[in-house]
C-alpha cells in the first residue's frame, strides 16, 4: 500500500468520524427541541356531569426538554370543538370558570406552547353542568344609584345602629336577585344533587366545617320545627349557616348577594326605612308583632305578604327570615367603603345577615339594619336569597 492510499483512508476515517460527531445531538442546544406533551388528566374528567356551574379547571402537561417552560391558551365554550380562547399565554395549569348555564355541556382543550415556538393542543374534553337552579324567579335590578344606610337621626331613633351610619350614595352595575327567599323545596333539590358530598360548591372554610362537623342537611331539616323540612315545601330554608348558603347559591349558577345588593333591592332608591315606604306597618310582614293576616309563629310560605314588596317587586325583604349576604361585617366599614360596586371588607371574624325574622319588631326589619353572625351560625330563623 503506497503513502497517497494510506492517506486517503486516514482522510476518510476523521471525515466520518467528524461527521458522526456533528450528527450527534446536543441536549443544551436550544436548537434541540422536542415538542411538548399534549395536555392530559382534565378536571372535570372528560365526560363529568352533575359540575359546578362555577368549576375550576385543571390538567397536566410536561415538556422532554430539561429547562424549557411552558404557557397555556385556554379554549371554552359551547361549540365542539371550543374556538374561544378564554385565557391566552397563561403559565398556571387552572383556570377558574364561573357564572356558567344549569344543564349545559362545555367543551375545552389547551394548548401547551413551549419557549422555543413549539405547541401542541389536546383532544377535546366536555362536562355537563348541574341541573339544578331552573326553579328560581328572578327580579332583574337595573344599573344605577341609590342611598345606603342611615342619618346620624336614624341612629338616635334606633340606639346600636352606628354601623349605619355615614347614608352615602352607591353606584351599583345590573343585576338580578331572587324574587323569594330560598325554599325548603328548592333546597331539597340541593341536597339531593349532592350539595353536601360535592367539595366544589364549598368555601375551603366550608367543606373544613362541613366534614368535620359531618353536616347532611340543615339543621331542623328531619325534625320539621320552625317550618323547616319537605313537609312545608314553600317556606323559607332555615337551620343554615353561611357556608350552606353559600353552598347553595354556587351550586345553583349564583352568589350571595351583596349588603348594598340587598339594601337597593330592598330599598329602591329613596332612602325609604322598609321595603315598602318609611312607615312601618306590621300587617305588610312576618315579623313579632303578629297583626293580621299575620298568624305564624315560625316562617311564612314565601310571597304570602303581598303588600309588603319592594319597589322593585322583591318579597319578604322585611321579617320571615333573616337573609345571608355575602359580605364580612365591619361596624366602620361604610366610612370607607366605595362608592361604585361595594363587596364589603376582605376579611372579617362575622358575616352580615339582613331584613329581621318571624320573631323580630320593627326595628329589626329596617333595610338598612345591618347585625352580624359567625359564618356557622344555624339558627331557627337563619336563611337566604339567591342573585347573580
Amino acid at each position: 500500500m503506497n503513502k497517497l492510499t494510506l492517506w486517503t483512508i486516514v482522510c476518510s476515517f476523521v471525515i466520518l468520524g467528524c461527521s458522526r460527531n456533528l450528527s450527534l445531538k446536543n441536549p443544551l442546544d436550544p436548537t434541540n427541541n422536542n415538542t411538548p406533551g399534549s395536555p392530559s388528566r382534565p378536571a372535570p374528567a372528560n365526560g363529568a356531569t352533575n359540575i359546578s356551574v362555577n368549576p375550576t379547571l385543571s390538567w397536566s402537561c410536561s415538556d422532554p426538554n430539561a429547562g424549557d417552560t411552558l404557557k397555556y391558551d385556554v379554549y371554552f365554550g359551547l361549540v365542539n370543538p371550543p374556538v374561544t380562547i378564554v385565557s391566552s399565554d397563561q403559565s398556571d395549569t387552572i383556570l377558574t370558570r364561573s357564572g356558567l348555564a344549569n344543564n349545559t355541556t362545555y367543551y375545552w382543550r389547551i394548548t401547551a406552547k413551549d419557549n422555543h415556538g413549539t405547541s401542541i393542543t389536546s383532544q377535546v374534553w366536555n362536562f355537563v353542568t348541574i341541573a339544578g337552579g331552573s326553579s328560581i324567579e328572578w327580579i332583574s335590578i337595573p344599573a344605577g344609584n341609590f342611598t345606603m344606610g342611615s342619618i346620624a337621626a336614624d341612629t338616635v331613633t334606633w340606639p346600636n345602629t352606628s354601623d349605619e351610619y355615614p347614608q352615602h350614595t352607591v353606584y351599583l352595575d345590573a343585576y338580578q336577585i331572587g324574587k323569594y327567599e330560598v325554599t325548603n323545596a328548592q333546597y331539597k333539590s340541593f341536597i339531593d344533587a349532592g350539595g353536601y358530598t360535592n367539595s366544589a360548591y364549598w368555601t375551603t372554610d366550608g367543606w373544613s366545617w362541613r366534614t368535620s362537623n359531618n353536616i347532611t342537611e340543615p339543621y331542623y331539616w328531619t325534625s320539621g320545627q320552625y317550618n323547616s323540612g319537605i313537609a312545608f315545601p314553600n317556606h323559607p330554608v332555615v337551620g343554615v349557616c353561611w357556608y350552606e348558603a353559600d353552598a347553595f347559591c354556587q351550586w345553583a349558577g349564583g352568589h350571595l348577594p351583596t349588603e348594598a345588593q340587598w339594601e337597593k333591592a330592598a330599598r329602591y332608591t329613596d332612602a325609604r326605612y322598609y321595603p315598602w315606604g318609611s312607615t312601618w306597618n306590621a300587617s305588610n310582614c312576618n315579623c313579632g308583632l303578629n297583626t293580621a293576616p299575620d298568624t305564624f309563629t315560625n316562617s311564612s310560605p314565601v310571597g304570602f305578604f303581598t303588600t309588603g314588596a319592594s319597589q322593585y317587586g322583591v318579597y319578604d325583604m322585611a321579617g320571615n327570615v333573616w337573609e345571608w349576604v355575602n359580605d364580612w361585617y365591619s361596624g366602620t366599614y361604610y366610612s370607607v367603603s366605595p362608592s361604585n360596586n361595594p363587596t364589603g371588607p376582605t376579611a372579617g371574624t362575622n358575616r352580615v345577615v339582613r331584613g329581621g325574622c318571624f320573631g323580630d319588631a320593627n326595628s329589626d326589619c329596617r333595610v338598612a339594619f345591618r347585625p352580624d353572625l359567625i359564618p356557622s351560625n344555624r339558627g331557627p330563623g337563619n336563611g337566604f336569597r339567591i342573585a347573580k
